[in-house]
């Protein structure tokens, strides 16, 4: 596959969809939505922002719904067992050679993040040491288009010692920026969480 083949496809257009059309999105090849209409909405925003016209697929057209979508798409493995035979090869082959397989934030593309990881590794800030402490504090109002998303309202939500997991989901963007920030690669990391109201 030549690298002008390679690119992003949408599934949805919740708030994070149309925030991330910005100058470091990466190349947009397509966009599904069940919505006719909303899809096209989203590919008119990309074209304008992006420069770049993405295929539209929507519910109802057999030939560009999500099925046809993700039929011209790869998925790391068909099933558990072969995504866990995966990451053993990744381990045993290419890691050694400083290749990196992830499935991550776009957090390496975030230029406050960016600009943190070169002040910190240019010592602007001091001295680095090999240790640290994240926290973060998210208050989240009922009147933001965060609460009121359709995902937060309609979307997955599992319960995990009465806490909802859809409200942690900060937690692993807070890693993900740290992985750009930080000087050096995380050993190892402990979370704890707690939900007041």
């Amino acid at each position: 596959m030549s690298a002008s083949n390679i690119g992003t496809a949408i599934v949805g257009a919740g708030i994070f969809a149309k925030e991330a059309l910005g100058p470091l999105a990466p190349k947009l090849k397509a966009i599904y939505l069940r919505s006719e209409k909303s899809a096209r909405e989203l590919a008119a925003q990309a074209t304008a922002l992006l420069d770049t016209t993405p295929d539209v697929y929507f519910d109802g057209n057999t030939s560009f719904n999500l099925d046809a979508l993700l039929a011209s798409e790869k998925p790391v493995a068909a099933d558990v067992a072969s995504g866990v035979k995966l990451i053993a090869q990744y381990e045993a082959q290419y890691k050694p050679k400083g290749l990196v397989w992830r499935v991550a934030e776009n957090s390496e593309a975030e230029p406050g993040h960016i600009a943190a990881g070169r002040a910190i590794a240019a010592g602007k800030i001091g001295k680095r040491h090999f240790f640290f402490s994240s926290r973060t504090v998210n208050f989240m109002d009922r009147d933001t288009k965060w609460y009121t998303s359709t995902w937060r309202r309609f979307g997955l939500c599992l319960r995990f010692n009465r806490i909802s997991i859809r409200e942690l989901d900060t937690g692993v963007r807070s890693v993900a920026a740290l992985r750009v920030i930080l000087p050096s690669a995380m050993t190892r990391l402990s979370g704890f969480a707690s939900l007041n109201q």
